[in-house]
């Protein structure tokens, strides 16, 4: 009976419309790409020692799949590393997953190297500490049912969207380059490039700003067809805010300039955004 009184709701559009005001208060901004963002490289190890300990291998968290030998893009579940002498502290877990696969030229995000990758899962980590925080408050202090049933309603097909545009930056980052820059004059670095397109969104100052495939979704949804136009071309999808690896002290200058917060509220919208996503899928 509840389950035809959701189809009901949802066909009415109630369902909806009653979302919305239970989320307004929460006051969360681009929740689906700061939620993505936050999880894509999760794994169960991580999950477990920051956010819920009894976290299961039936985990519900999708994440990016690093092994590019592999055709699927991501993983259903958030995997646990059973690397021999791997170190409990997130940061040399985080190192020895990196060097213990820096022979592997299939493994990680394309065109990156091995400092680029260490500073890319520093980075992440420094997200998880944050977002642990208000984890935690979650768990003191659960939130109503109905706030996770219409998170999750509400974001859960975006989030996925974003984790299979993130995917595809790190696995094929120079077919979606191909792809974008049809009828383009070629020229430059074009490795650099490839690797900025990811590192400008997902990085950059840009990190909280829609991916042109979710933005289309969330616009569609909203009726705002204009905006797509205006706020989602390819000029906007295309920001090359960086141009190389990390090989000194220059281009690691570029690096953090790169990964300053885009403002002050960003570390909050994320921590509020991913923690609620993983306790709504942890803690169900």
């Amino acid at each position: 009976m509840r389950k035809l009184q959701l189809i009901l709701l949802y066909a009415t559009g109630v369902f909806s419309q009653q979302c919305s005001e239970v989320l307004e208060p929460l006051g969360l901004k681009d929740a689906e790409a700061l939620a993505a963002h936050g999880s894509h490289s999760l794994t169960l190890n991580m999950i477990q020692y920051f956010f819920n300990p009894k976290a299961a291998v039936d985990n519900g968290i999708p994440t990016v799949n690093l092994n590019r030998c592999e055709m699927h893009d991501l993983h259903e579940n958030a995997p646990y590393s059973t690397m021999k002498n791997s170190f409990d502290n997130p940061a040399f877990f985080a190192l020895d997953n990196i060097l213990s696969n820096m022979d592997h030229e299939e493994y990680g995000i394309m065109n990156a190297n091995t400092l680029d990758r260490i500073a890319h899962d520093l980075h992440m980590i420094h997200m998880w500490e944050g977002a642990a925080l208000y984890y935690q408050a979650l768990v003191t202090a659960p939130p109503k049912p109905d706030i996770c049933s219409c998170f999750l309603s509400t974001y859960l097909e975006a989030i996925k969207a974003n984790l299979e545009f993130i995917a595809k930056e790190i696995r094929i980052p120079n077919q979606l380059s191909a792809q974008n820059n049809k009828g383009v004059k070629k020229g430059g670095n074009e490795r650099a490039h490839y690797l900025g397109e990811y590192l400008g969104i997902y990085l950059g100052r840009y990190i909280g700003v829609y991916t042109l495939e979710s933005r289309t979704i969330n616009e569609k949804r909203s009726g705002n067809e204009t905006a797509i136009k205006k706020k989602g071309g390819a000029d906007d999808h295309k920001l090359d805010l960086y141009s190389g690896n990390i090989v000194d002290e220059k281009s690691w200058a570029k690096w953090k300039e790169m990964m300053q917060d885009p403002d002050s509220q960003y570390m909050e919208n994320m921590g509020r955004s991913l923690s609620l996503y993983l306790y709504c899928q942890l803690e169900k």
